[in-house]
């Protein structure tokens, strides 16, 4: 993990196991290959330009409008020796250099961006001579689409683990994966108004690569200002895209949740809503699926509003902006905001 106390944030990186190239064949290389060549490598990099290299990097900091990608960027400077210097001036070339590889530049084809929809993103670059597909994003978008299908790759399962620890903790995690595409699926990128459509359809059969969990740490008196609040008798609603257990992990972190084994009733679906018992007066999880459905039912929504009121604590997880947006709107209506 790094941390950056400026930015209040923890970046951390979990890599598969390590593998033998000499044992084990690349699964995005081509056939009969064992491994991607990097440009520029050069096994005998003498320490001096280590040093001048190291230098460079202690003076350089990230400015961007993504904390995640400057935590990520800065872990893999500091931890991983892969050093980001720049994109060239029509940002269709990026530069990367490190100790071991020399300087390294990827050009690049097209970007798929993120969207709150997919939660997830993807990049067609070019890399000594082959194409690739990087793909990242929410593991819930990203391991559905993984060629290995259920039965992942050893690799792949030791990868998935790993994320249940920073899930426990709260942290936002991503996963990162790949696939090597041919000449002529790159061709099919010719015309624009297809290109959308065409890149959706190429992020399937993907090989998993690695994760990494980013901390959002908690602003300074964060639980004396929500303390205050309870003691006004004022509800507190957290509307999260997070996961579940992360938005729950969250919340008890931040004291709005009690640590287990404090009972919390969730709901997943609309049917769910005529089970909840308010009068215990606990804490509630709401499901971004069930959001989305009670969104589309006028009464049912109302209904739901009313019932939420009545718990200590409300906690939406999986929501997208226009249901965060909407589900303000709700209780605009029932006069509570």
């Amino acid at each position: 993990f790094i941390s950056n106390p400026n930015r209040g944030i923890n970046a951390g990186y979990y890599p598969g196991p390590a593998t033998n190239p000499s044992q084990q064949t690349n699964r995005l290389s081509p056939p009969g290959a064992n491994a991607i060549p990097f440009t520029g490598y050069n096994p005998n990099r003498n320490d001096s330009s280590r040093r001048g290299l190291d230098t460079q990097r202690a003076h350089t900091m990230y400015l961007g409008s993504s904390s995640d990608e400057v935590a990520l960027l800065t872990a893999c400077k500091d931890n991983e020796d892969f050093y980001f210097i720049g994109r060239t001036g029509d940002g269709r070339q990026t530069i990367v250099e490190s100790s071991r590889f020399g300087r390294m530049m990827y050009r690049t084809h097209l970007t798929n961006h993120f969207d709150s929809e997919r939660k997830m993103m993807s990049v067609v670059v070019d890399f000594d001579g082959h194409h690739f597909l990087f793909v990242k994003g929410a593991d819930s978008s990203i391991l559905p689409r993984l060629r290995s299908g259920s039965r992942r790759l050893p690799h792949e399962e030791f990868i998935v683990q790993g994320l249940e620890d920073p899930l426990r903790r709260g942290h936002r995690t991503m996963v990162f994966a790949a696939r090597l595409l041919s000449d002529s699926e790159l061709g099919q990128f010719a015309d624009p108004a297809t290109r959308p459509t065409m890149l959706d359809s190429l992020e399937e059969h993907l090989t998993l690569l690695g994760s990494s969990a980013v901390e959002d740490r908690l602003q300074d008196q964060l639980h004396e200002s929500l303390e205050m609040l309870r003691t006004a008798g004022i509800p507190v609603w957290v509307i999260t895209g997070d996961k579940g257990d992360t938005a729950r992990n969250v919340a008890v972190a931040a004291g709005l949740f009690d640590p287990p084994p404090e009972p919390v009733q969730i709901l997943r679906t609309p049917a769910d809503l005529a089970r909840l018992d308010p009068t215990r007066r606990g804490n509630l999880i709401v499901d971004g699926q069930a959001v989305r459905e009670l969104l589309t039912r006028g009464q049912g929504a109302k209904e739901f509003v009313e019932t939420a009121l009545e718990f200590r604590c409300v906690v939406f997880s999986r929501t997208t902006p226009n249901q965060k947006v909407e589900i303000l709107r709700l209780v605009r209506r029932a006069g509570k905001v």
